[in-house]
C-alpha cells in the first residue's frame, strides 16, 4: 500500500510540473472555459435569468468529465507515443494498478483547474452565488468516487491505440459528445436505473445536477449505485487492455513504440 500511495505522490508531482512546465496552456485553458461560460450565461441571462445557475452546474460537471476523460485518454496514449509504455509495463509490480494511479493523478488536476475555472465564473456570471462553490466542496467527496468510471472508460477507449495509432482527435471529438449528452440528459437517465449502472458517470452526473438545484440529497443509494458503476467501468477496462496487451505482444507491436 505504502508502494502505491508514494507512487501516486510522484505521479501527482509529475502532472502538476508538467502543467506549470507548459503554464500558459494551462492558463489559457482555465481563462478560455471561464469565458466561454461567462458569455453563454450572460446570453442565457438576458431571456431566462433563473436558468444561469443550472447551465453553470451543467457545464462544470460536463468540463470536469470531459476534460477528465481525455486527460487520462491523452496520459496513457503519451506514454504509447514516448515509447514508454513498453518500459512501464515490463517494470511496473501491475500495469493495471499503474495506470489507475496515472488515471486519478491527472483527474485530479483536471478537477483543481475546473474548480479554478468555476472561481473565476462566479466573479462575472450574474444570478449565481458563492455558495455555489460550498455547494462543490460537498460533492467532492462523491466525485472523487464517481471519477474511477471515468478512469475505467479512459482505459478502454487509450486500450485501442494499441492498436489503432494517431486517434487521439477522435476520442476527443466523440468524448465531447457523449459526455454532453450524458450531462444534459441526466434527469432522464435518473429515472432508468439500469441506464445509470451502464453509462459513465451517469449517475453522479445526476445527483450532482439535482443537489445543486436544491431537488434532492445525496442518498446512499446514490453512492452504491455509482460504485457498482464504477467497478463496471473498471473491469471493463481491465478486459479490454489484457486483450490488446496480449494481440500486441503476440504481434511484437509492443515492442516498436
Amino acid at each position: 500500500m505504502k508502494y502505491y500511495l508514494n507512487l501516486f505522490i510522484q505521479e501527482f508531482e509529475k502532472t502538476c510540473k508538467i502543467a506549470m512546465r507548459y503554464k500558459f496552456d494551462t492558463i489559457f485553458y482555465i481563462f478560455f472555459w471561464a469565458v466561454l461560460s461567462v458569455i453563454v450565461s450572460h446570453v442565457l441571462c438576458a431571456k431566462h435569468p433563473s436558468n444561469v445557475p443550472i447551465f453553470v452546474s451543467s457545464f462544470m460537471i460536463w468540463l470536469i468529465t470531459n476534460n477528465s476523460f481525455i486527460s487520462i485518454v491523452e496520459s496513457i496514449m503519451k506514454e504509447n507515443t514516448q515509447g514508454t509504455l513498453e518500459q512501464l509495463y515490463l517494470n511496473a509490480r501491475s500495469f493495471y494498478s499503474l495506470l489507475i494511479i496515472k488515471g486519478v493523478a491527472v483527474s485530479i488536476l483536471s478537477i483543481i483547474e475546473s474548480m479554478l475555472t468555476l472561481s473565476l465564473c462566479l466573479l462575472f456570471v450574474p444570478n449565481v452565488k458563492f455558495s455555489m462553490i460550498l455547494q462543490w466542496i460537498y460533492v467532492l467527496p462523491l466525485l472523487l468516487i464517481a471519477i474511477f468510471s471515468l478512469i475505467g472508460i479512459g482505459m478502454t477507449c487509450a486500450s485501442f491505440a494499441l492498436k489503432y495509432k494517431n486517434i487521439s482527435n477522435f476520442y476527443s471529438m466523440v468524448s465531447s459528445i457523449l459526455f454532453g449528452i450524458l450531462t444534459y440528459g441526466a434527469i432522464f437517465l435518473n429515472k432508468k436505473p439500469i441506464l445509470t449502472i451502464l453509462f459513465p458517470f451517469a449517475k453522479a452526473n445526476a445527483t450532482i445536477q439535482l443537489f445543486l438545484r436544491g431537488k434532492t440529497q445525496i442518498s446512499a443509494n446514490a453512492y452504491i449505485i455509482i460504485i457498482i458503476n464504477d467497478l463496471l467501468m473498471m473491469a471493463l477496462g481491465y478486459v479490454v487492455l489484457k486483450y490488446y496487451l496480449k494481440e500486441s505482444k503476440k504481434s511484437g507491436s509492443l515492442s516498436k513504440f
